[in-house]
């Protein structure tokens, strides 16, 4: 089952981080590692503008697609997120 943001409605993704592996939600700025209980890293404000940039136009439609409406399927997060640096 897929985790969802302990500060918001939405997935979390993963991404690699410089060589690291982080889970997060790019919409609050808070990461950690993928066995991490609490999210409490917080990306610097460059890097979380790069990555919004993007995923920006795909994670505007996924929680429009996935939340507004309570429906879709999520996979479809898996395929975007794994290669965001």
């Amino acid at each position: 089952m897929k985790r969802k943001c302990d500060y918001c409605p939405r997935l979390l993704m993963e991404i690699d981080y410089y060589g690291q592996r982080l889970i997060g939600c790019a919409e609050c700025n808070r990461w950690g590692l993928p066995d991490d209980k609490r999210l409490i890293m917080e990306m610097p404000d460059r890097d979380l503008e790069a990555l919004r940039k993007r995923v920006g136009g795909w994670l505007a439609s996924f929680v429009e697609r996935n939340y507004r409406n309570n429906e879709g399927d999520e996979t479809d997060h898996d395929a975007r997120d794994d290669d965001v640096e």
